[in-house]
Parts: structure tokens; C-alpha cells; sequence
């Protein structure tokens, strides 16, 4: 029997390369800006950190609500996006392209879809009075306050974000320019001429793309169109028979097309950009460099406070 799991997100869960950098790099080997991310937050990949604090701020809610007698529940996660990184194992690419598939497989296969359908939340709050339905909300969702105050009570909701989200607040108001470094280094003379090179190479082995972004991209587009195009209803391509939830053998077969593709994309983007990769890494590096000593003073207090060293 096949159902449709009606699902907003289908398949926006998917990933850029994976590479070999993150928490294994050593913060000594790291680019400039890399050691900072490292020593303040454990890692490099700003979205895999900003996946994880948002994870605990759901966590955080949920134990608020316990504590308060209260039932909760937060919706699964999609898999978090991965940062692309120069530095990509040939091994991977061998085997899942970009990891745009494979990722959306692993996470169907993971998933427990058994509640899909249902507001658990809904549920639960129909089992309340009026006045615990009240008292829940209050709970929840805290009080408003006066306009220009501050509400002393915000609620589990507002006390949970505050915990998790406290460092990466304080470093976006303390840092807001460090999302113009992907611009810079983008627009960097050196980088342009690699690129342009990158492009040649590329076109020589018949992918036509300006960037591996785009590439990218257009594995993603052309996933979510071959899947509409037997789900014409929405939702992710599952079959559920006797409660038992598995990928729908045509959306099966026209993912393996779509990886066999993803893969040979993404092993010409790995031999085109393995000859210029130190100078890519060059221009990523004085780039880094010169932001952290346009900001070293702030860096400083930064890590003096917060540094996990």
C-alpha cells in the first residue's frame, strides 16, 4: 500500500561535499579564522555548529516542559547541512558523489515516521482542562511584556533559545562582518583566475557550471523534480506496509540514476579542483588572515572569555 508523508521540507536536507577539515583539523594546521572557530565553539563549520545549538535549544525546551509537569514534543531534525571544504576525500567522491543522496537515504532510513500525520502536541493538549491548557501555555510561551521591556518571564520556549543560542549571540554582535569573508575571498583576484580554470577543466569533461555550487544545485533541483514527478501529491517517496515504512522502488531506481550522475560530477569537480587546490587554499588563507588581524583586538576578548583552551 503506498502512502504519501506529506512533508513541507522533502528533500531540503541536502549537502554540499564532504571534507576531510571541522573538528579533526588540528587549531595549529587550521586557516587563521578556522582556529578561532575552533577554539570558541569546537569546531569550523558554522552550520553544523548553528544544527547542533539548535538541536539543544529543543532539548532544553523539552526539559523545561518536563520539569514543569508538562508533555512535549519537538518534531525530528533533518540531517544537518555540510559545509563545503576544499580539502575533499577522493575516497567519498568514489563512492557518493557530493553525499546529496546518500545523506537524503541515510536520513529516510533513520527517520521514524511511524507518529507522521499526527500533532502529538494536539493530542496531548486535548487531554488538559482548561486550566492546565492555560497553565501549559504560560509555560510555554511565558508572558508579553510592556512595550521597550524586557518580559521576566519568557516563557520555557524563550529560556531554552537564551541558553543555547548565548555564545553564537554574543559572537554575531561581536563579529557581524564575519559573513562578508566568503564574498571576499569569492571576489579575490587569485581565486578568479583558479576558477576560471576550474571552469575550463569542467567543460572539457562536459560539465557545464560556473561554480561547484551550482553543480550542486542542480543535483538537488533535479532530485526533488524526479521525485515530484512520481509524487505529484508531495511528500517523501515512502511505501508503508503493516506499519513498516521503505523507499518506493521507482523513487528508489530514479535515485540511483541521479546518484550515478552526482558521482561523476562530482569526481570530474575533484580532479579539476585537486591541481589548483593550494592556491584556492592560499587566497582562503590570506583572506582569513587579514580578517582576524582587521578584528584581532575583539577576537582576543572573545576567546579570553569563552576559548575552550
Amino acid at each position: 500500500m503506498r502512502r504519501i508523508l506529506s512533508l513541507l521540507v522533502v528533500i531540503a536536507l541536502v549537502v554540499s561535499a564532504c571534507g576531510s577539515g571541522g573538528t579533526d583539523a588540528n587549531v595549529s594546521e587550521a586557516l587563521p579564522f578556522d582556529a578561532v572557530l575552533l577554539e570558541l565553539f569546537g569546531t569550523d563549520d558554522v552550520g553544523e555548529y548553528r544544527y547542533e545549538i539548535e538541536r539543544q535549544a529543543e532539548a532544553n525546551l523539552v526539559e523545561c516542559m518536563g520539569e514543569a509537569g508538562f508533555e512535549f514534543v519537538v518534531d525530528a531534525a533533518l540531517p544537518p547541512e555540510v559545509s563545503e571544504d576544499l580539502v575533499v576525500d577522493r575516497s567519498y567522491v568514489d563512492e557518493h558523489g557530493f553525499g546529496i543522496i546518500t545523506r537524503f537515504r541515510d536520513w529516510l532510513a533513520d527517520a521514524d515516521f511511524t507518529a507522521r500525520g499526527r500533532d502529538l502536541n494536539r493530542e496531548y493538549l486535548q487531554q488538559l482542562t482548561g486550566d492546565q491548557m492555560q497553565q501549559y501555555f504560560l509555560t510555554l510561551e511565558g508572558e508579553v511584556a510592556d512595550p521597550g521591556q524586557i518580559s521576566q518571564n519568557p516563557g520555557c520556549r524563550g529560556r531554552a533559545a537564551d541558553d543555547a543560542y548565548s555564545l553564537w549571540n554574543v559572537f554575531l554582535s561581536e563579529l557581524p562582518n564575519f559573513t562578508a569573508l566568503g564574498e571576499e575571498r569569492d571576489t579575490h583576484p587569485d581565486w578568479l583566475v583558479a576558477q576560471g580554470e576550474w571552469r575550463e577543466c569542467m567543460l572539457a569533461k562536459g560539465f557545464d557550471y560556473a561554480e561547484p555550487e551550482m553543480m550542486r544545485n542542480d543535483v538537488e533541483n533535479r532530485m526533488n523534480q524526479e521525485v515530484a514527478s512520481v509524487f505529484e501529491e508531495g511528500g517523501l517517496p515512502l511505501d508503508e506496509e503493516g506499519g513498516v515504512w521503505s523507499l518506493d522502488p521507482e523513487a528508489d531506481a530514479l535515485l540511483g540514476e541521479l546518484q550515478a550522475f552526482e558521482i561523476d560530477a562530482a569526481t570530474a569537480n575533484w580532479e579539476c579542483n585537486e591541481p589548483l587546490l593550494d592556491r584556492f587554499l592560499a587566497v582562503e588563507r590570506e583572506v582569513q588572515q587579514a580578517f582576524v588581524e582587521r578584528n584581532q583586538d575583539t577576537i582576543d576578548a572573545l576567546l579570553a572569555q569563552y576559548g575552550t583552551s
